[in-house]
């Protein structure tokens, strides 16, 4: 059978055999949560090379780039948007830090900062 074959063209017997086994193939079918959606759109920004041609290590369409800043703030608020919906309570806000009101270093027993890459 011609993989490429489009499922209307195949024959019944063919597409039935497709389907048959296709729904027998070992493992547990889990749904995508919305969470997970906005992991993949993350990690798929961060493969994105910004310029087209460039090197998505070095510069990509979420980091290092004049971007950072909006595209997370963006992306963040269609998180909250969404944890207002699945609550049903429009109050509800992801927390933040308020560097403006506490930017000392953190204090002597903490878990040090990530290294700088």
């Amino acid at each position: 059978m011609d993989p490429k074959r489009l499922a209307e063209a195949a024959d019944p017997e063919v597409l039935g055999r497709f389907l048959t086994s296709s729904s027998n193939i070992p493992g547990t079918a889990v749904p995508v949560r919305t969470y997970d959606l906005f992991v993949i759109w993350h990690h798929k920004t961060m493969r994105t090379p910004v310029p087209p041609d460039g090197d998505s290590g070095t510069r990509n369409a979420a980091h290092r780039g004049r971007v950072f800043l909006p595209w997370h703030r963006l992306m963040l608020r269609f998180m909250e948007l969404n944890l207002q919906r699945v609550l049903e309570d429009p109050t509800i806000g992801l927390p933040y830090w308020d560097w403006t009101v506490d930017g000392s270093p953190a204090a002597d027993g903490s878990p040090p900062a990530p290294a700088p890459r």
